[in-house]
């Protein structure tokens, strides 16, 4: 009810419409909206270990992190899927088992017929 009082719905599309504007702004554009807007709503924002950064969180921390960001790194300018290669180590291993589903997927839509991609069985 308070949210809605405030109208810091409003408020905060406001801010996104003035930030977005900004092309210096958009690489950021998720901390410099909390950060501009923290005065007049108020926003709590979350343990680190919510949102792990390499860019401005260290290599221990990483270890309690429940969400990683793969943000771009200004100062390597290292492409996002290489970067996240190196930092989530199991990620070249989910990378390769979905390039595998989609290969499956898409043979299995090759071997299909005209009337089975129209025609739904879903009886055993």
């Amino acid at each position: 009810k308070k949210f809605r009082k405030i109208a810091a719905g409003d408020r905060l599309r406001g801010q996104y419409q003035a930030l977005s504007q900004d092309p210096n702004s958009l690489s950021n554009l998720d901390q410099d909206l909390p950060n501009n807007m923290i005065h007049q709503v108020a926003i709590k924002s979350l343990p680190q270990e919510w949102l792990w950064c390499e860019t401005w969180c260290d290599d221990k921390s990483k270890k309690k992190a429940k969400t990683i960001d793969l943000c771009n790194n200004p100062q390597t300018k290292e492409p996002k899927l290489k970067a996240a290669a190196r930092i989530v180590p199991e990620w070249v291993d989910y990378d390769s088992e979905i390039r595998e589903l989609i290969q499956q997927i898409e043979k299995e839509k090759k071997g299909q017929t005209v009337f089975q991609k129209g025609f739904k069985h879903d009886e055993l």
